[in-house]
């Protein structure tokens, strides 16, 4: 009953019985859910729905991934790359200047 909704932002109840809480809340078919609260904003959590609610959340470390690209990239041949990168460095490594004559 609870679930027959089209929307989905948050839902909250009461109980005593930690059992019941989270078998309550794992049922609950809601985004956001207050168990023994009333006040479930803070900054720290994701802030979001389900269903009609929308898509996605906002705050916390969460709101931002629905706006980044995963790339994973494997370069072989490191090896030698890292042996030519060393040696090229060798020969342009600053030389410590004369100081200049007081001729």
């Amino acid at each position: 009953m609870a679930n027959d909704t089209p929307f989905g932002l948050a839902a909250y109840f009461y109980t005593r019985d930690i059992a019941r809480a989270w078998r309550v809340a794992e049922a609950l078919d809601y985004g956001m859910i207050g168990i023994n609260e009333g006040m479930i904003s803070t900054e720290l959590a994701p802030f979001g729905g389900v269903k009609e609610s929308g898509q996605g959340r906002e705050g916390s470390h969460h709101g931002i991934e629905e706006f980044l690209e995963l790339k994973y990239v494997m370069m072989g041949g490191t090896r030698r790359l890292m042996a030519e990168s060393a040696a090229t460095a060798d020969r342009y490594k600053a030389r410590p200047r004369r100081p200049p004559s007081s001729s």
